[in-house]
C-alpha cells in the first residue's frame, strides 16, 4: 500500500479513533477517546502512533516506558491493532 502515513495520535483523532477500536471489540466512546488520548499526549513515557491511509485509520500502536529502580526499565506495548483488512 503506499501513500501510508505514520504518525502520532492526537486529541483531535478521538472519533476516528473510537470508531476503529468499536470494530475490534473495544467499547470506547468518542469523548472517553478524547480524555484518554489528552493524557496520553501529555505523558513523557509513552505515546499512541496511528496509520491512516486516505484519512482511513489501519492501525495504531500504544507504548510506554517502565521506569525500574533496580534496572534500566523497557517499553512496553499497551495496544497494538491493524485493521482486519490489513492483517496478513
Amino acid at each position: 500500500m503506499n501513500g501510508i502515513t505514520v504518525r502520532a495520535a492526537t486529541p483531535a483523532d478521538a472519533s476516528l479513533f473510537a470508531d476503529f477500536v468499536a470494530t475490534d471489540g473495544y467499547p470506547v466512546r468518542a469523548a472517553q477517546a478524547t480524555e484518554r488520548l489528552k493524557i496520553l499526549a501529555n505523558s513523557t513515557f509513552g505515546a499512541v502512533f496511528i496509520a491512516l491511509l486516505e484519512g482511513r485509520m489501519l492501525g495504531w500502536l500504544h507504548v510506554h516506558a517502565v521506569p525500574l529502580l533496580a534496572s534500566e526499565g523497557y517499553a512496553e506495548i499497551g495496544g497494538f491493532v491493524v485493521a482486519d483488512a490489513c492483517r496478513r
